[in-house]
């Protein structure tokens, strides 16, 4: 006697197997707190500034594409162009605008390649009216992704679409780069913000505290500003450090507790430069 065999109705109609869709991929989110009204303008950052939101008020109708914008790391540079990003998801939501960080773009081709949906990959970027990619160094060495960041570039340049990057080296000096996009990198405008004075640091500091809605004296935010002159992230960073601190011990944040705990965190990082 023949074994009883049962087949499911599933099993005699198998749904087809889904692919992995480019389309379903969710570009990087920008941090909404990234806008030109929280980005201090200084005499280090106002032509990077400037541009940005002559780009952002008329998306492909200046002259700046590409619109490259370098610094060192901690600068500001990922904080303008996602000032550019929100600003037109906001204020003109018909434009089709992607932001992507290169890891993020390097990852969603491999996938594309892997997956046989290179065509999704092209389509999803080059249908785009407004594309902005940060870091764009992390390309380095990565010859398939560039060529297929090359095709996308042609085809939104020659549509005048707008492209926005962002590098921590300066575009001629990237190495591991395709001869073409180096090229490329330099059809518009590059750049640079400097490392922000003191001015612009006091700025940031007075704009973090009204953020946060607290309130530190004049006086030590201003002997904040002049010892902390490496870059916004450490200077915001040390004021977080300032704050906890108080929290923990339960102190008042006066002029002699910042010095001393400033000068405790200041010791503390050259030991582990030492190490």
């Amino acid at each position: 006697m023949l074994p009883l065999i049962i087949v499911t109705k599933k099993e005699m109609n198998p749904e087809p197997e889904k692919k992995t869709s480019l389309l379903d991929f969710e570009q990087k989110p920008a941090n909404l707190y990234n806008t030109f009204e929280s980005f201090i303008e200084g005499e280090r950052n106002r032509m990077a500034r400037s541009c940005a939101f002559a780009i952002a008020e008329k998306p492909g109708d200046t002259m700046y594409n590409p619109f490259i914008v370098y610094s060192p790391i901690g600068f500001g540079k990922t904080h303008l162009i996602q000032a550019v990003f929100n600003k037109i998801i906001i204020e003109r939501p018909e434009i089709k605008t992607l932001y992507i960080d290169s890891l993020t773009f390097i990852q969603q081709f491999t996938q594309s390649v892997i997956n046989n949906r290179k065509e999704d990959f092209f389509n999803f970027y080059c249908s785009s009216d407004f594309l902005i990619i940060d870091d764009i160094q992390c390309l380095s060495g990565k010859e398939k992704t560039q060529q297929a960041l090359l095709s996308i570039f042609d085809q939104l340049y020659h549509a005048r679409r707008q492209i926005v990057m962002a590098t921590s080296i300066l575009p001629k000096n990237l190495e591991g780069f395709l001869p073409g996009l180096i090229s490329r990198f330099g059809y518009g405008l590059t750049v640079c913000i400097n490392k922000p004075d003191y001015e612009t640091r006091l700025e940031i500091l007075k704009k973090n505290v009204r953020h946060l809605d607290i309130h530190i004296k004049d006086s030590i935010l201003e002997m904040l500003a002049l010892k902390v002159d490496s870059d916004v992230r450490s200077l915001e960073g040390t004021l977080i450090v300032l704050l906890a601190n108080a929290s923990v011990s339960n102190r008042e944040i006066d002029l002699d507790f910042a010095k001393t705990t400033i000068d405790k965190l200041f010791n503390q990082k050259k030991k582990e430069e030492i190490k």
